[in-house]
């Protein structure tokens, strides 16, 4: 069995490289958030493209989360 302390280490381990993706993963909302809030500035027959592109970043988001 291990010492404690190494046991610890691990549990550290664990919770910064959660911390790690939970701040990627925000990064990535934040990142779809601003492209969204920025559609209304295109040109509208850019719209469904751009919308279209924004849902494939969603759907690649979604599943880095239910890969959890």
């Amino acid at each position: 069995m291990e010492p404690e302390s190494q046991l610890n280490q691990y549990e550290i381990s664990d919770l910064d490289a959660n911390l790690g993706l939970e701040n990627s993963q925000s990064s990535a909302i934040e990142s779809i958030r601003d492209r969204i809030a920025q559609v209304q500035d295109k040109e509208l027959d850019l719209h469904v493209g751009e919308y279209d592109a924004i849902h494939i970043q969603l759907e690649r988001a979604l599943s880095a989360i239910d890969g959890l």
